[in-house]
């Protein structure tokens, strides 16, 4: 092999070392994101966590409502009206409308209002 023969395979070998750090950025960008969209709660995930986060404070003013209507009936109808919002990445938790919470990763977190 002659000196030339060596400079051209040097050069053409290292171009994907240039690149090796954005290669790897790229990969783990790729690898999170795709975690978070395995991992977007579903609507009933939504909706369990909105019920559980009404319950522990809101309870005793419904207790205090005797018209007849029972517990399962309150919490069915809130949960009917309890929702999500969709952005494959993450999700909204809403009520009646209003974004009242947020989902990533597995976790439903509710608005303290």
């Amino acid at each position: 092999m002659t000196q030339s023969d060596n400079s051209n395979k040097s050069e053409s070998f290292p171009t994907w070392k240039k690149h090796l750090g954005l290669i790897i950025f790229i990969s783990l960008i790729s690898f999170v994101l795709l975690i978070c969209v395995i991992t977007n709660p579903t609507l009933e995930a939504h909706r369990q966590a909105y019920n559980k986060y009404y319950y522990s404070h809101f309870h005793n003013s419904i207790e205090n409502y005797d018209i007849g209507l029972s517990k399962e009936f309150y919490r069915e109808a809130r949960t009917l009206k309890t929702n999500r919002k969709n952005y494959i990445f993450f999700s909204i938790t809403t009520h009646n409308g209003k974004n009242v919470g947020f989902g990533m990763f597995g976790h439903v977190t509710i608005n303290k209002e």
